[in-house]
This record gives C-alpha cells, sequence and structure tokens, in this order.
C-alpha cells in the first residue's frame, strides 16, 4: 500500500511539473479579426475585433504600429530575402515596411501587452505590405509577442495574425480582415 501511494504522489508530481513547465514556456496563438487602422505620425493606430482561431474565444486590438521602414521596399522574410534557393520568388511580397509598436488584446478579461515582432523562429517579420497589382489593397502580418501573463525570463505567448487583407478607404483610414 505504501509503495502504491509512493508512484501517486510521484505521478501527480510529475504532471504538476510538466503542466508548470508548459505554461510557463508560452503559447502560439493564431489570431483573426477585422477592424481599422488610421495612419498616425511615423504608423497607424489599429483597432478591431479578433477572435482565437482555435478556442474561438472573442476579443479586442487596440494599439500603435510604428514603421521601423518606410517606402514599401522591404522584404519581411530574414532568412530567405524572399526569394527560394532557385531565385524565384517565393510568394512574399517585397513590398513591405516592418512594423513594430505596442499593441493590447483582451480576450474575455484577460489583458495581454504585445509588441510586435517575429515569428517564433524570428523568420519573418511583422509587416505591412502593398500589393503590387492594386495600389490601394494591403496584406498585413502581426506576430504579437507578449510576456504579460508567463513569469520573467520565459518564452512570451505569441499572437499571430497572418495575412489579413487590408483596404484603403481615405488618404488615412485602411480596413482590415482576415
Amino acid at each position: 500500500m505504501k509503495k502504491r501511494i509512493t508512484i501517486i504522489a510521484a505521478t501527480v508530481a510529475l504532471l504538476t511539473l510538466t503542466a508548470a513547465s508548459s505554461a510557463a514556456a508560452g503559447s502560439v496563438f493564431g489570431i483573426s479579426g477585422s477592424g481599422v487602422l488610421v495612419r498616425h505620425d511615423d504608423g497607424y493606430i489599429i483597432t478591431g475585433g479578433v477572435r482565437d482561431v482555435t478556442s474561438n474565444a472573442a476579443g479586442a486590438i487596440h494599439g500603435t504600429l510604428v514603421e521601423e521602414t518606410t517606402g514599401f521596399n522591404t522584404c519581411p522574410d530574414f532568412e530567405f530575402q524572399c526569394l527560394t534557393m532557385t531565385g524565384e520568388p517565393n510568394g512574399i511580397p517585397t513590398t513591405c515596411n516592418l512594423l513594430g509598436g505596442e499593441v493590447t488584446l483582451n480576450f474575455q478579461g484577460t489583458q495581454y501587452d504585445a509588441q510586435p515582432s517575429t515569428t517564433p523562429d524570428f523568420r519573418i517579420g511583422s509587416s505591412l505590405c502593398k500589393n503590387p497589382d492594386d495600389p490601394s489593397a494591403y496584406q498585413l502580418n502581426l506576430f504579437l509577442w507578449s510576456t504579460s501573463h508567463v513569469p520573467p525570463g520565459d518564452f512570451p505567448d505569441i499572437f499571430e495574425l497572418s495575412i489579413a487583407t487590408v483596404q484603403q478607404i481615405s488618404p488615412i483610414v485602411f480596413k482590415w480582415s482576415s
């Protein structure tokens, strides 16, 4: 009987440690949504509604996106420089501006303070890219890193809003959706 209690206690301890280390390691969340970008100083104010694509939890996004590059002449793919090994385009536009800034996500009362950065593998940067075939159409890619709910020093939570379509509706207002 004493041996069985020891095994049960060891199993519970192992499960507790595994759950704690998984939670502390940060998570990657895919999000979708829609909203507006308003041109402001050296970037955009972003607002809108978002949804976690896995849990379908509704939320909101608000913040400032700062253009780290300008002129829509930057490639956001840092590893392959927008080219495959054969020199053919890999589908990532080269007409982009890289984005930084500060964004707040709020999911059902839980607030995440996040910064636009790169994909978890540090390959592709957050960006706003022009569609070369339509001067009023853009593509928004955000990879938002948040340390709001992880212990200091651990890997942050990452929220990915990829390939959102952006349409310019006035000189300073853009509508986005994914």
